[in-house]
């Protein structure tokens, strides 16, 4: 396995399943993990103005170059709770197109096929009274050598506010075959049926790469230490699982785990 825990990942469990059988015995030992390390992190000092710092939005544009639905805000107030940070925030409602991509200009290039991109944003919501939630995402745009974009990667949905506090989103890329570069995008969306209500608002945009390892073989592989069947402490069992002690049965004369229908 790869190091790829997902964002706030600290701990990784092996698990062996026994799917539902009526007959027969599965039996389980020797179990092996190892995991394959990715190159270092690095920053990408490409995003424009990825902080709105500028006081503007200098750095970003959308797919059909119109900004007019996004506004640049120094700081705002969510019914009661100051947004100090710089912001923008998405101004489209029940105009007829009730959702936005605001894309940065900058671009993570030297990309090859597998290496992964983490990118990042603080997003707040609000939704007032008899009103839809706003939506917020953050996500990747790959790109080929011709300006095509040839794929995808798209955090979670942020869909329900406390009342404008900020909350991270974030989301791990993979480049497909053919990249180029890559960019960095926000979207965003509003109901319809808010008009009236508040959009969401972005802040704090970032992201950093990480190389795909170039060899993934025995030289490169760490065994991750599991531990084995000769004690019941290294393993939580589930119902139907039996501990059993080193003897013919189990692999190579070792310690084993049975499950029976």
């Amino acid at each position: 396995m790869l190091d790829s825990a997902p964002d706030g990942g600290v701990a990784g469990r092996f698990q062996a399943v026994a799917f539902d059988h009526s007959a027969g015995i599965i039996r389980v030992g020797d179990i092996r993990a190892y995991y394959v390390k990715y190159g270092a992190r690095t920053d990408i000092p490409t995003l424009v103005n990825g902080d709105f710092s500028s006081g503007d939005l200098t750095g970003w544009d959308t797919a059909g170059g119109d900004t007019s639905k996004w506004e640049y805000q120094s700081s705002s107030s969510q019914d009661g709770q100051d947004v100090t940070q710089d912001n923008v925030i998405w101004k489209g409602t029940t105009s007829g197109s009730n959702s936005g991509m605001l894309i940065n200009t900058g671009k993570a290039t030297g990309l090859s096929e597998g290496d992964r991109i983490n990118a990042t944003c603080s997003a707040a919501l609000y939704k007032g009274e008899d009103r839809y939630h706003p939506t917020a995402q953050v996500g990747i745009i790959w790109y080929d050598a011709t300006d095509k974009a040839i794929g995808w990667s798209l955090s979670p949905g942020l869909y329900k506010g406390h009342k404008g506090y900020y909350s991270k989103l974030s989301v791990t890329g993979y480049a497909p075959a053919n990249v180029s570069y890559a960019r960095l995008f926000l979207n965003a969306g509003m109901s319809p049926n808010n008009d009236g209500g508040r959009g969401p608002l972005f802040a704090a945009c970032s992201w950093d790469a990480i190389a795909n390892p170039s060899v993934v073989d025995s030289e490169n592989r760490t065994q991750v230490d599991i531990g084995t069947f000769a004690t019941a402490s290294d393993w939580d069992f589930g119902p139907g699982w039996t501990l059993h002690a080193a003897s013919g049965t189990g692999p190579s004369g070792a310690e084993y785990a049975e499950h029976l229908p």
